[in-house]
């Protein structure tokens, strides 16, 4: 087989800051197993494939070492499940083996990837130990990350060192330090260039003892759920430039409660939005079923801006993402850090292709084609040659 190899897709899908470039009937150029690239017009004999071409997907907010410890808790609140370090899941986790550990995630791996998605913001308990064990598995199968560690104990010198040595750290709340030692750790982390992720306003005891102000005034890199904020709430942290990750899954499951999705579409004009699975051990680690039940969940008061909502959701799952964990390169945009393949029947004859690729994909096939193997997933994908 020739190590360059072109073929017709359906569609591909330039994801831009705060639109999406929607190119019909384009020319994918693989050149050893990299996809280097898409273009008007493919060489005589080049194959017509059914697929949609995406850049890798992207999942900003992941607990990953929980996959390990799957439906456990399923009758307890979330305090009892997540809280450090009596929550059941730091329990059960220190129990299990670094081997079990590791031959879990690299199950957790293959199915993430197998569902289209290469980017990942990890948050990763158990300090050291959990960082180096997540960055490894997840370096053997290829997929771009950036990990936000958890320390054992909730000082300041321990997270200062975390970051300083994994370039990330994630907060459980903005009280686990004091007002002006999160500031500290945010100003060190934008000095050497890392990451400062906490959870905000995911639940209504939070929100009541004003988490959300203390965010502001310390300005971390990410927000995530702020599922109690109303409407000038998060329009004001979005323009103070914080990222903000939704994981709308984890909020119904938890808290019987979704996050303001409808506004998407004016969010992401403000700063980069991103969405998240959360914790593997409740909710499937696939990002596109997160898009997809976005979309539907808040579809009845969004009929308006409808489309507006497709592309917002799938910039969330793109390019907002990506950025937003400072993964982004311009060979994302060439699709040559990795694409997502979709393969949808009825994108064929789709009145509107973006929707229906957030509406529908999470229920075909759509796998992740890292630098390198492209050529092998697309066979993969249609069981035959190209």
């Amino acid at each position: 087989m020739s190590n360059r190899v072109f073929f017709e897709a359906l569609y591909a899908i330039n994801p831009g800051d705060e639109s999406i470039e929607l190119v019909t009937r384009p020319c994918i150029e693989i050149n050893e197993g990299v996809i280097s690239g898409f273009s008007p017009g493919c060489p005589p004999g080049a194959k017509k494939l059914p697929v949609a071409v995406l850049p890798g997907l992207c999942n900003a907010h992941l607990h990953l070492l929980d996959y390990a410890i799957a439906e456990t808790g399923e009758n307890k609140r979330l305090e009892d499940l997540v809280e450090l370090p009596r929550g059941l899941k730091y329990r059960l986790l220190s129990r299990l083996s670094l081997d079990t550990l590791e031959e879990r995630l690299s199950i957790a791996a293959t199915n993430i990837r197998n569902h289209g998605t290469l980017f990942l913001g990890v948050y990763a308990e158990l300090g050291q130990i959990g960082a180096s064990l997540v960055a490894r598995v997840l370096d053997r199968y290829r997929l771009s990350f950036r990990v936000l560690v958890q320390p054992n104990k909730k000082v300041y010198a321990e997270y200062k060192e975390l970051l300083e040595r994994y370039g990330g750290v994630g907060l459980d709340t903005v009280f686990d330090l004091s007002s002006p030692e999160l500031v500290d750790l945010v100003q060190l982390a934008r000095r050497v260039h890392g990451y400062v992720h906490v959870h905000v306003s995911e639940t209504r005891e939070l929100y009541e003892k004003g988490d959300y102000k203390v965010a502001l005034e310390a300005k971390p890199h990410a927000a995530v759920h702020l599922t109690m904020l109303g409407a000038d709430e998060l329009m004001q942290v979005a323009r103070e430039g914080i990222g903000i990750i939704f994981c709308p899954r984890s909020n119904i499951y938890h808290t019987g409660r979704l996050p303001r999705l409808d506004l998407l579409p004016e969010l992401i004009a403000e700063t980069n939005v991103a969405l998240g699975t959360d914790n593997a051990a409740w909710i499937p680690p696939f990002v596109a079923e997160e898009a997809s039940y976005a979309y539907l969940s808040v579809h009845p008061v969004s009929r308006s801006k409808a489309r507006e909502l497709a592309e917002a959701l799938l910039l969330s799952i793109t390019s907002s993402c990506v950025r937003l964990l400072g993964l982004w390169s311009k060979e994302y945009d060439s699709l040559s850090l990795g694409a997502s393949l979709v393969l949808i029947p009825e994108l064929s004859w789709s009145n509107d292709p973006v929707t229906t690729i957030i509406k529908r994909m999470q229920s075909y096939k759509v796998l992740g084609a890292p630098p390198g193997e492209a050529t092998r997933v697309i066979r993969e994908l249609l069981g035959e040659e190209i």
